[in-house]
């Protein structure tokens, strides 16, 4: 009996969908993306229950750090601002340089996503800091009220990140 190999597809799977050794095949670029934006997507959620756990611990905040507070706040907030402004632009940016010359319209899907990998995560988690300061803040207060802001302004910032085809080739500079 021969040891006949099926054979073996550019991107390293066989018809059957193993990879060329025999084993599973990987996950696709854009389906690693996906991963990582569900895991950040979760991690938003579980800052939102940490926060909760412990604001619930904590009791009330010490009344001679209400000025301090007010001053984090306003920090937190512009800083946040900034990094929604920069989590739009700069990934935008990084991917079109990436692209060089190539169309964005016509490269192949498995090009566009490796290529993209970096700047969507640079994306993701600069929308995951806002929530992050929304966390900040409620160890700092000890109240929650202070996180709802912040965790709903990162979740959307991150929704708005789903990566997808269409979503990474516009980014790339494809026309829509």
């Amino acid at each position: 009996m021969m040891n006949a190999k099926s054979p073996v597809d550019l991107d390293g799977t066989s018809p059957k969908g193993t990879s060329a050794s025999g084993g599973p095949a990987s996950p696709g670029p854009l389906l690693n993306l996906q991963i990582v934006w569900g895991a950040m997507l979760a991690s938003i959620g579980f800052h939102v229950g940490f926060g909760f756990f412990a604001s619930a611990q904590m009791g009330p905040a010490p009344a001679a750090d209400a000025a301090q507070l007010g001053v984090m706040e306003l920090a937190f907030a512009v800083t946040s601002l900034g990094c929604l402004a920069v989590s739009y632009l700069l990934p935008k940016k990084l991917l079109q340089q990436a692209m060089d010359k190539e169309d964005p319209a016509t490269i192949e899907l498995s090009q566009l996503a490796a290529k993209s990998f970096t700047p969507w995560i640079l994306r993701m988690a600069l929308s995951e800091t806002v929530a992050i300061f929304g966390l900040l803040l409620v160890m700092m207060s000890h109240q929650m009220s202070k996180m709802i802001p912040f965790v709903v302004l990162g979740g959307l910032s991150m929704l708005t990140a789903i990566p997808s085809e269409r979503a990474i080739r516009i980014a790339a500079g494809a026309s829509s």
